[in-house]
């Protein structure tokens, strides 16, 4: 493709919550090229050369997939997927392991994209009413997350609102 790769093309979709189906058809066929592929977000992968046969059946296996209704439970934002059915969070594809807590503060900040969900609110919803926790533990948490999930050299996901609480955007600014 001039100008672009499939890589890029295929995870800017993703990005932008494209479901449509995507095969890579290449000749790249090392094992490392097949899974960075698939974990850019296609659905499927085929290495040149290869039978006509196979590839219309590839096509037909996605387009069976792609037609099921949908009854996803998932919220999507920047490169980050958290889906509410199986409670994983994945980036570009790729699961990253939370702890129970560090996955509810998660989905907290993500149903509630571009607002200031205040610490209150936060032990709140991760401790309840009557739990005793410290201050210290808050921040402890969000540190470990933004250590799991933030690239080096990017903005963090999880912004603090200084002395307030914190946010996440649905996309980079």
């Amino acid at each position: 493709m001039p100008g672009e790769n499939g890589l890029t093309v295929c995870k800017r979709l993703r990005d932008k919550g494209i479901e449509s189906g995507i095969l890579f058809v290449t000749a790249k066929d090392a094992n490392h090229d097949i899974i960075t592929g698939l974990d850019s977000g296609a659905d499927d992968y085929i290495v040149k050369p290869f039978e006509f046969d196979q590839l219309l059946a590839r096509i037909r296996a996605i387009s069976r997939r792609k037609a099921k209704p949908l009854q996803e439970n998932v919220i999507a934002m920047q490169e980050f997927t958290l889906d509410l059915n199986t409670n994983e969070l994945q980036r570009n594809g790729s699961v990253i392991d939370l702890t129970k807590k560090e996955y509810q503060m998660v989905e907290v900040l993500m149903r509630n994209a571009n607002q200031i969900v205040t610490r209150e609110i936060l032990f709140e919803k991760l401790w309840g009413y009557d739990c005793e926790v410290s201050d210290n533990a808050l921040d402890a948490l969000v540190k470990l997350v933004r250590k799991k999930i933030d690239l080096p050299g990017r903005q963090s996901f999880i912004q603090n609102v200084r002395g307030i609480g914190y946010k996440v955007r649905k996309s980079h600014v």
